[in-house]
C-alpha cells in the first residue's frame, strides 16, 4: 500500500527527505522505464552518463531530441544535450553542468534538486496540456452546438416554407372538397 501512495503523492510536498527521495525517484523510475540503458536506482552514479536526463525530457517532449542517438559511451556529451535543452527549450536553470555529474559519485543533492525542477515543469506541462485538452473540448462541444443550431434553423426554415406553402393551396377556392377529388 504504501508504493501505490507513494506513486500518487507529489514527490516535493513532503518535509522529509525519506518519503520526498523515495517518490522522486519512483516518478522518475516510471517516466524512463522502457529506455534502452536506463535503470535508475538512486541520485548519484546511475545520472553519470546523462541518458536518465535525456530520458526524462524525451518522454515528455519527444519531439526535442533523437533519444537513440545518444551515445551510452559519450557521459558528457549526453549531460551537455540533457543541461542544453533543458535551458534552451525548456527554460529550466543550469543548476548542473557535465563536469558536475561525470564524476565517480555525483552529488545526490544536487542531482536530486535538479530532477525535482524537472519534475516541477513537466508537472505544471502536464497541468497545461489537461487544460488544453478541457478548453479543446469546451470549444469543439460548442462547434458542435453551433452546427445543431444552424441544422435546426435550416430544417425550421424548410418547415415553415412548407407549411406557408401548404396553407396557400388549403386556401385555394377551387381545391376538391373529397379525398377522392384530390
Amino acid at each position: 500500500i504504501t508504493g501505490k501512495c507513494l506513486l500518487i503523492m507529489d514527490p516535493l510536498e513532503s518535509q522529509d527527505d525519506g518519503p520526498n527521495k523515495e517518490a522522486l525517484l519512483l516518478w522518475v523510475q516510471r517516466m524512463t522505464k522502457g529506455y534502452p540503458g536506463v535503470n535508475v536506482t538512486n541520485f548519484t552514479t546511475t545520472f553519470r552518463d546523462g541518458l536518465a536526463f535525456n530520458a526524462l525530457i524525451h518522454k515528455h517532449r519527444p519531439d526535442l531530441m533523437e533519444f537513440n542517438s545518444l551515445d551510452p559511451a559519450d557521459h558528457k556529451a549526453n549531460l551537455n544535450n540533457a543541461f542544453d535543452i533543458a535551458y534552451t527549450d525548456l527554460g529550466l536553470p543550469k543548476l548542473l553542468d557535465a563536469a558536475d555529474v561525470d564524476v565517480r559519485l555525483p552529488d545526490e543533492k544536487s542531482v536530486m534538486t535538479y530532477v525535482a525542477v524537472m519534475y516541477q515543469y513537466f508537472s505544471k506541462m502536464k497541468e497545461g496540456d489537461v487544460g488544453g485538452r478541457r478548453i479543446n473540448k469546451v470549444l469543439g462541444q460548442m462547434m458542435e452546438i453551433e452546427k445543431l443550431k444552424n441544422d435546426y434553423e435550416n430544417i425550421i426554415t424548410s418547415l415553415l416554407q412548407w407549411i406557408t406553402e401548404k396553407t396557400k393551396q388549403h386556401a385555394d377556392p377551387n381545391l376538391p372538397n373529397s379525398l377522392a377529388a384530390i
